[in-house]
């Protein structure tokens, strides 16, 4: 891939490779019957994932299919890519659904979580960024909704969590 040489980039998977909506039991549009077993897909999916694209396997010995990472720039800036799609991921709301709220609920594994805040609590940093694939925003899903549909475009977001203000979420289009 020559293209890589002159225009580094971070990959990250996404469910939409294999499944529409992927969570921790299934997918939307996974059918048991007719697909197979959900679990042989997933590893199937990340067995592809780890043979055709330019990205490094985890060191983690107990979870080499991890895609959870970070990368630094020497002090001044760490990345921190999530895994927001198929990690230990609760079953996707409807945009209508009443119990937006309910702290049950996840969007990374508890793994992953602890991870990312033992990375946070740890960086020396300027600038810790975390990367991940879906829209992070305090706005309810129906003006979330409308803003997408309507094209709108959120360019930076500042957000302050765990007494680290220097955290930015890049949203565009």
């Amino acid at each position: 891939m020559f293209y890589t040489k002159i225009f580094p980039f971070i990959c990250l998977w996404d469910d939409h490779e294999f499944a529409d909506n992927a969570n921790e039991e299934g997918a939307e549009n996974h059918q048991p019957l007719a697909e197979g077993d959900w679990f042989e897909r997933v590893a199937a999916a990340e067995s592809a994932y780890f043979d055709w694209m330019p990205v490094k396997r985890s060191e983690d010995p107990l979870d080499s299919n991890r895609t959870y990472r970070s990368f630094a720039a020497g002090n001044l800036i760490d990345l921190f890519v999530l895994d927001t799609r198929i990690d230990h991921r609760s079953k996707q709301l409807d945009y209508l659904a009443p119990n937006w709220d309910d702290t049950s609920r996840h969007i990374i594994s508890l793994a992953q979580r602890a991870w990312l805040l033992n990375g946070l609590k740890n960086s020396e940093a300027q600038w810790k960024i975390i990367a991940q694939q879906v829209m992070v925003s305090p706005l309810t899903a129906l003006v979330y909704r409308l803003m997408m549909t309507n094209g709108m475009d959120i360019r930076k977001t500042r957000k302050c969590y765990y007494n680290f203000c220097a955290i930015v979420y890049l949203i565009t289009k």
